[in-house]
């Protein structure tokens, strides 16, 4: 069975390290211009910017 949808729930729920981000970030970039992704948070889209991740490089 496939699937072309990713949901990610509750994201920033823990905080998560660099590597773990990185990781994230490659998942992300791989899947978005072929696959429907759903990103969940109890954050509202202004606190994004505190969450670790959002400071990947």
């Amino acid at each position: 069975m496939k699937s072309n949808l990713l949901i990610i729930d509750e994201i920033g729920y823990t905080p998560i390290e660099k590597k773990e981000a990185n990781l994230f970030f490659s998942l992300i970039s791989e899947l978005h211009e072929r696959n429907s992704i759903i990103i969940t948070s109890n954050k509202s889209f202004d606190a994004w910017a505190e969450m670790r991740w959002a400071t990947v490089s």
